[in-house]
């Protein structure tokens, strides 16, 4: 009976095709196993992927060993890994269940991927999904936190989702399926467990039906999160503008709107922001001066009726030394040519014509500073970089991509891609200048 509902279910939500191969993320405890068990029943293809985090001492050794001896039993393909969890909870500061969520979906993926697997499958099931719902109602996550464990998200599939955790022992015992048991899964100091042995039964002293009931409530709240993402995709299309390496969100239509502040969870909480920096986004729609905020992955500047959004990057592009002409041309396209001053008038922004000697190397490329000033070309004495990048109305993101190219002397040579300084235009006709041009900006 369990079988057949395990290959409908798969079916129904078109998790995957009998051609796909699957990885089974296998810890060895009974849930895993039984998927496995499974798996072994049905005409899937599929590999065997199991993590040890040395959590547990010896026994997360056994486990290891156990999932190993299982998958040579079946002549199953076998992955395995080790991982200090503590080191990586400590170093990125994050919790020990955090950091083992991190490590195993990133190594899941890499197998994935590198041997030729279409999903990976998880042995969650329906009373996971039911604690999930109360941790993230304790975290105050919204409609999409509440909505519980997805069936499929991107190639994370769970096909013992429709399983009950007493259907799971039922499984388990009629068909004499080996498996481990974690001792950790009964230590109520972590906040699942606590939910799982403490708060849902005694729940369930008031309503024995509860977790039947908070199920549906899920399915209901998924069909609201569905009607929900309709409408934001409606807005999207309406605010939302896609640059070169930046999305800007046009909010004049919706800077008085009462809802604005769910609006914008739901555009930003996929970028990881959480709900308290969302409050403090939505306050600042109006301001003339841009805010910044930051989450592990994007950033945001918010002002002036409008949302600018990037994901963060490794800047390459800085504090870089330029000793002669072959390191000049790393960076820009350098040829030598003549120019009459009318030719050089006609000059995109990004190229400009100098005289070799006014080089003065090494060269230096850097962000701009506060304090830098220069004597823009065509303009009357000095002006500082920060009014310059002003006047020519750059945003926030626009003017974090602004390099300054400057000489031994520390002065700067060109604002790169936009002005050059007046101190090195070129007066006269002159013969083999230097053109540089910019490969980047």
């Amino acid at each position: 009976m369990f079988l057949s509902e395990f290959q409908d279910f798969i079916k129904k939500h078109e998790l995957f095709s009998s051609k796909c191969k699957i990885l089974l993320a296998i810890s060895g405890g009974m849930d895993s196993m039984v998927m496995l068990d499974f798996f072994l029943k049905s005409d899937y293809n599929f590999g065997i992927a199991h993590v040890n985090f040395h959590l547990r001492d010896d026994d997360s050794n056994k486990d290891q060993e156990f999932v190993k001896k299982m998958a040579e039993k079946y002549q199953i393909p076998f992955y395995t890994i080790d991982f200090n969890t503590i080191a990586y909870s400590n170093k990125h500061g994050i919790s020990i269940e955090m950091a083992a969520r991190d490590l195993r979906y990133e190594w899941f993926e890499k197998i994935r991927f590198q041997n030729g697997y279409k999903y990976i499958a998880t042995a969650h099931h329906a009373n996971d999904v039911v604690e999930t719902f109360h941790l993230n109602l304790f975290r105050a996550s919204g409609i999409k936190g509440l909505s519980g464990i997805k069936v499929k998200n991107n190639k994370i599939v769970r096909p013992i989702l429709f399983l009950k955790k007493i259907d799971i022992e039922k499984i388990a015992k009629d068909e004499n399926i080996e498996f481990r048991t974690d001792y950790t899964n009964s230590d109520t100091d972590i906040a699942r467990n606590k939910i799982r042995h403490n708060i849902i039964p005694e729940l369930e002293t008031i309503n024995e039906s509860y977790t039947a009931q908070v199920l549906k409530t899920i399915e209901y709240l998924k069909q609201s999160q569905c009607f929900i993402n309709e409408q934001i995709n409606t807005v999207l299309l309406k605010i939302k503008t896609e640059k070169l390496d930046y999305s800007k969100f046009d909010l004049s239509d919706y800077q008085n709107n009462k809802n604005l502040g769910f609006i914008l969870h739901e555009i930003l909480h996929p970028y990881h922001f959480n709900s308290a920096q969302i409050i403090q986004i939505s306050a600042n729609v109006q301001n003339t001066e841009y805010s910044h905020f930051k989450s592990d992955i994007y950033e945001i500047y918010i002002g002036n009726k409008e949302l600018l959004l990037k994901a963060l990057i490794i800047d390459k592009w800085n504090n870089v030394k330029i000793n002669n002409e072959v390191g000049l041309s790393e960076y820009f396209d350098i040829e030598y040519k003549s120019f009459t001053l009318k030719s050089i008038k006609l000059l995109r922004k990004n190229t400009i014509a100098v005289t070799k000697n006014s080089l003065e190397f090494p060269l230096i490329i850097r962000k701009w500073k506060a304090a830098d000033y220069f004597y823009p070309l065509g303009m009357k004495g000095k002006k500082s970089i920060s009014d310059f990048l002003i006047d020519i109305k750059l945003n926030p993101f626009e003017k974090q991509k602004v390099r300054l190219l400057i000489n031994s002397k520390d002065e700067i040579i060109w604002v790169i891609g936009y002005r050059l300084d007046n101190r090195l235009k070129v007066s006269d006709f002159s013969e083999n200048l230097l053109s540089i041009k910019t490969k980047k900006t």
